[in-house]
């Protein structure tokens, strides 16, 4: 069994991790994808809405599979904390 602050701690590293290893900042791409998205689709997704459509991604592969996946959980953390920064960000005072 997993508890909640072992997830945690493995999102944190996982993060840390991928900003290292992507020390070029593009760990936090979500703007490029969704352009990429808009270009192709015509929509107009923001990248708050990006990676919680990622976050949505993780919440409906965990739902559906049929053994646990620690890897749906840690992400899905990290996507809805990458989300809840660019929301902050785009709500300066």
């Amino acid at each position: 069994m997993k508890q909640a602050e072992e997830l945690l701690t493995e999102a944190h590293k996982v993060l840390a991790e991928r900003g290292e290893h992507y020390n070029d900042g593009s760990e936090r791409n979500m703007v490029r994808i969704v352009d990429a998205f808009n270009a192709v689709t015509g929509h107009l997704l923001t990248t708050h809405e990006g990676w919680m459509f990622m976050v949505c991604l993780k919440l409906v592969r965990a739902s559906f599979d049929l053994e646990f996946k620690a890897d749906h959980y840690i992400d899905g953390v990290n996507y809805f904390a990458l989300a809840g920064e660019e929301h902050s960000a785009s709500k300066v005072d």
